[in-house]
């Protein structure tokens, strides 16, 4: 990882490093978050990402309005999902998405992505390992997606 961001800026295209981060540190969360959304979907915009995504979550606090409480939780499984799939640092990606879970808990949020991303990861690595019981976890993860999204969307009637 070191070696990494010795030549960041040399690969990245965004140029000085600490620069980048004062740059973006003051911007609203909103534009960042997708301002790193951005930096994501582009494969060698990776790095550029986790640096925009750790400014957010760097700004979680007890006094946040809700919505940027949950763009802080949303930007910790983003850089899940960026040191899962772009770096293949499992180890780290399930630090950081068991961080988004603990933060969504400390809300008393739920936020699907969390629960998407975790998912995705405990389906891969079953089927890596073919490991029954971690492919089970998957879809237990994904049970509680799609649960949620379905809570969401419908609502019951009182009776």
């Amino acid at each position: 990882m070191v070696l990494m961001l010795a030549f960041w800026p040399e690969t990245s295209g965004v140029g000085d490093l600490s620069q980048f981060y004062r740059d973006n540190y003051l911007m609203p969360s909103a534009e960042l978050y997708a301002k790193a959304e951005r930096y994501g979907l582009e494969g060698d915009m990776a790095d550029s990402a986790l640096v925009c995504y750790t400014i957010l979550s760097n700004r979680f606090s007890a006094d946040l309005p809700m919505d940027e409480k949950v763009l802080c939780v949303k930007s910790i499984a983003q850089m899940a999902y960026q040191y899962y799939f772009h770096y293949y640092e499992y180890s780290k990606a399930l630090e950081q998405i068991a961080r988004a879970q603990e933060m969504m808990e400390a809300i008393d949020c739920e936020i699907p992505i969390v629960y998407l991303y975790y998912g995705l990861m405990y389906c891969s690595i079953g089927q890596q390992s073919c490991d029954e019981t971690t492919a089970m976890m998957s879809i237990d993860y994904l049970k509680k997606l799609f649960t949620q999204r379905f809570l969401s969307m419908t609502s019951i009637p009182s009776t």
